[in-house]
């Protein structure tokens, strides 16, 4: 609580402003059940007077703000604040930007072989609980090793379809996250096309990921994001204003079971 106020009248009588509680929900804003996220505040003024040593005369009017109103939200705004966005932007937060291209990663395709698997998963070496596992069929073009020159534009491309991505913390030898926070699964699944070179969707998400981004990461050669992770899913239809338990894709039963995992 955060309280702001002053004292008069030989500190008989006290007034001012308290802040009881800042946090977010969920807004009604039909009565069809439309909702949307937002972020609001509770305040309220308050006066005491000390009459004498034994009475002492109190009164308290309190408030519920938006911080910012909820009709004046646009889309956009009101995606800042949509569960499944803000677990994804969190774990980005764990992540290190362009640590893929500053020290060696530790990551590699499952279900396969060095070029092509079910599953790519990768660690970071810096930062502890980042991690991923994407799953599909994938590929990775680095001619003449795997595939050809001309089948792609641009060498270390990764291709091929994506059927989920799981974020968490650790990989094991069998290519499963360890630790996992979180995954999201596409209904139909993410298409990336080898003569796409570095701008198929796949690459996208994956190299965003590698680089702790779930908003994609641009590359210093020829790659410009499509918007990495966030944008596939709603793209691929995910209502990032579901609830956590609704977006989750695998045990975690409430809200507060992935609260705790997180």
């Amino acid at each position: 609580m955060l309280l702001v106020g002053i004292r008069l009248l030989e500190r008989k009588l006290d007034t001012g402003v308290r802040l009881n509680y800042s946090g977010d929900g969920w807004y009604n804003r039909d009565a069809g059940g439309s909702q949307v996220w937002f972020k609001y505040t509770t305040w309220d003024w308050y006066a005491s007077y000390q009459a004498n040593d034994n009475v002492k005369l109190m009164a308290s009017v309190e408030n519920l703000t938006n911080r910012m109103y909820v009709d004046g939200y646009s889309d956009a705004m009101a995606r800042t604040f949509a569960p499944g966005r803000s677990v994804a932007l969190g774990m980005e937060n764990e992540g290190v930007a362009g640590e893929h291209t500053s020290v060696p990663n530790k990551g590699g395709f499952f279900g396969g072989n060095a070029f092509n698997g079910t599953d790519y998963g990768y660690v970071s070496k810096t930062v502890a609980h980042y991690a991923f596992v994407a799953s599909g069929e994938l590929h990775y073009f680095f001619p003449p090793y795997s595939g050809h020159v001309g089948d792609g534009p641009t060498a270390h491309t990764v291709w091929g379809s994506l059927d989920s991505i799981t974020l968490g913390g650790g990989v094991d030898g069998a290519g499963h996250v360890v630790d996992p926070l979180i995954t999201f699964t596409f209904d139909q699944p993410i298409q990336g096309d080898v003569a796409d070179g570095r701008a198929n969707l796949v690459h996208d998400i994956v190299w965003g990921l590698m680089n702790g981004s779930v908003v994609g990461t641009p590359d210093k050669i020829s790659h410009i994001t499509n918007g990495g992770l966030v944008d596939a899913l709603e793209q691929n239809g995910m209502d990032m204003h579901a609830s956590i338990a609704d977006l989750i894709g695998h045990n975690f039963a409430t809200e507060t079971d992935l609260a705790l995992a997180a």
